[in-house]
């Protein structure tokens, strides 16, 4: 083969690269458009999702009131603003309705099942904005979740765990940013309006100033990791509660997606929000 053939060969092959990849994210969007509208008319399919925290949710799954709640939340609001990232055999999304008076953001993790994508866990918030509450010494609004950790993810969780319990308000060690990923297509969703950082180093350095702590453990059971976490493909997906700073009074819902890398399970996404919304 000459090299003139062996170049328009390589071209060839970097189109079909582009175009598989086009066919990813928009057959990934399509399943999670699938989602939302089966939410809008009262009819989700649920089938093969393992985690859906709507809108102010506690539990793991939603009942008939909260999926009735949401839908009404909805409304018919489609998917746009949509940013994909897909592996071999997972994926993540992040994109949000343009609903009244706010927009939902929503997070969806998939698997690769055949040659459908499908949601294994999602993550529905409203944006809050940061109301410090001077003097507040303890949480208000703490939320547990109970656990479900796939036994091939119980050291990335506890490691995240681990990270945040060494925190303080007056001191940030820095081994949570540490966990997470230097790839430029990372993103993190914060709690209020417009927190949205791109680009891992980007985030780290954000987390350098924002200090996350250790959640408030159920009294009672003392779980060592109140966490659900499991795999979607060859990404992961953990989501957890996590100790605000304490003027907040409160604790977030945090899910985060992860991607085996050289140096181990790494955060590549994070959506986070208030429990209360």
């Amino acid at each position: 083969m000459s090299y003139r053939e062996r170049m328009r060969f390589f071209a060839i092959l970097v189109v079909l690269a582009g175009t598989a990849r086009a066919d990813v994210s928009a057959d990934v969007t399509k399943s999670v458009a699938a989602l939302v509208d089966g939410v809008s008319t009262g009819k989700p399919d649920l089938a093969g999702v393992e985690l859906f925290i709507t809108p102010g949710g506690r539990d793991p799954l939603p009942d008939h009131d909260a999926l009735v709640d949401l839908q009404k939340l909805v409304g018919k609001g489609k998917l746009g603003n949509v940013t994909v990232v897909a592996t071999k055999s997972g994926a993540w999304l992040y994109g949000e309705l343009a609903t009244k008076p706010d927009p939902i953001r929503i997070t969806a993790v998939l698997a690769l099942d055949g040659k459908a994508w499908k949601v294994r866990a999602t993550h529905w918030s409203i944006a809050t904005p940061n109301r410090p509450i001077p003097g507040c010494g303890m949480l208000s609004d703490e939320w547990y979740l109970a656990p479900s950790v796939a036994k091939a993810l119980e050291a990335p969780v506890k490691a995240i765990f681990d990270a945040l319990s060494g925190n303080t308000i007056a001191n940030n060690t820095g081994a949570f940013a540490k966990l997470m990923s230097d790839d430029k297509a990372a993103l993190a969703i914060g709690t209020a309006p417009k927190e949205r950082f791109e680009g891992g180093a980007k985030i780290k350095s954000l987390f350098a100033k924002w200090t996350l702590l250790d959640p408030a453990r159920d009294p009672e059971n003392h779980d060592p990791l109140p966490a659900r976490a499991n795999l979607a493909g060859d990404l992961a997906w953990i989501m957890m509660p996590v100790g605000a700073p304490s003027q907040m009074c409160t604790t977030y819902r945090a899910l985060f997606v992860l991607a085996k890398e050289p140096a181990g399970w790494r955060i590549v996404h994070q959506h986070y929000a208030e429990r209360a919304h």
